[in-house]
């Protein structure tokens, strides 16, 4: 049962990464080597609020920047597209973090990352915004603040807040082996995660980690019969596949002219949320009809994602995707 619908009603309120992009200024190499950068807001769970708000839904994002120009941009981007950033907290001691990002080589979309560790993985439980999470129709985390016990019960706790409040729980793996000291002790973490999440997205890697097969057919029912009600698994540009407990199917991509695929799977993610709010039923209620249309729209803003540069600055608004979704039928 989604919330009631109040004056402070939220549909999408996003919890954890918020970091500073930095983008290398030339073709090749990490921005601190080049001297020189291009910087934009992002980090997966700020991106998904980003886009939600730029597809005409309410969403909130809570997180930690540093008291430094970096984390004023942050919030006044996310602020101008929409995003409700009341929820968001000031770190005096811990820098906003940095993700510097170096360009992939030619013919090839595969980036290199490099995480300087600040003040989003400070987040605690009093930092936590509890009536704004209560008032959630969904609440979206991945697995980064699972990294360290302080975060990670901050996690639960807003999860707990809202489970309580009769919203539902949405999990993007997001996966960063880099961050994850043993790699057991990850995977035990991560699955604690999935099985009490009511609607999760995996790519094809995730979905082996968590199952042993990079095979949706056979990777799928292990997931649901973990007590998830829905799994989308993005397929990059074959489309996607997506199953509830009653329920399963097939969307192919949308053909476009890619030019960077970063910020494409939270483009993803915030499209299937935004359409899961607005048919207004529950998981197990949902018929094939509705969530072709649910994977039909978060395919399009995926797709449109990947045809700009950049992440939030990338994100479409509803008639680009209404139009390309119009214009090109699956």
């Amino acid at each position: 049962m989604i919330p009631i619908q109040g004056n402070d009603h939220i549909n999408i309120v996003s919890l954890g990464e918020i970091v500073m992009d930095l983008y290398p200024s030339k073709n090749k190499g990490l921005a601190d080597e080049l001297g020189s950068f291009i910087p934009e807001p992002g980090g997966a769970n700020a991106n998904v609020a980003a886009a939600a708000a730029k597809l005409g839904t309410s969403s909130a994002m809570i997180g930690k920047v540093g008291r430094d120009n970096y984390g004023q941009s942050i919030i006044d981007t996310l602020t101008q597209v929409g995003v409700d950033t009341r929820g968001l907290r000031v770190d005096d001691k811990l820098p906003t973090t940095l993700l510097r990002i170096a360009e992939p080589e030619a013919g090839s979309f595969r980036y290199r990352f490099k995480r300087e560790g600040g003040a989003d993985l400070a987040l605690s439980v009093k930092d936590l915004d509890e009536e704004m999470i209560k008032s959630a129709s969904i609440l979206h985390c991945c697995s980064l603040l699972l990294t360290k016990e302080e975060t990670r019960k901050t996690q639960y706790k807003a999860i707990e807040l809202v489970k309580n409040s009769g919203g539902l729980i949405s999990v993007d793996v997001n996966h960063r082996p880099g961050l994850w000291p043993d790699k057991n002790d990850a995977l035990i973490h991560i699955q604690s995660l999935v099985r009490i999440c009511d609607i999760l997205k995996v790519n094809e890697t995730e979905l082996e980690i968590l199952t042993g097969t990079r095979d949706p057919g056979k990777g799928i029912p292990v997931l649901l019969a973990e007590g998830v009600n829905l799994v989308a698994v993005t397929l990059g540009e074959k489309g996607c596949q997506f199953a509830t407990k009653e329920t399963c199917g097939f969307i192919p991509a949308y053909k476009v002219i890619e030019v960077d695929p970063l910020g494409c799977g939270d483009a993803f993610t915030a499209g299937m949320l935004v359409k899961i709010v607005e048919e207004k039923k529950t998981i197990s209620n949902l018929l094939n009809d509705d969530l072709v249309r649910i994977f039909k729209f978060a395919n399009a803003v995926g797709a449109l994602t990947s045809t700009r540069q950049g992440t939030i600055s990338s994100f479409p608004e509803r008639p680009e995707v209404e139009e390309l979704i119009s214009r090109r039928p699956l």
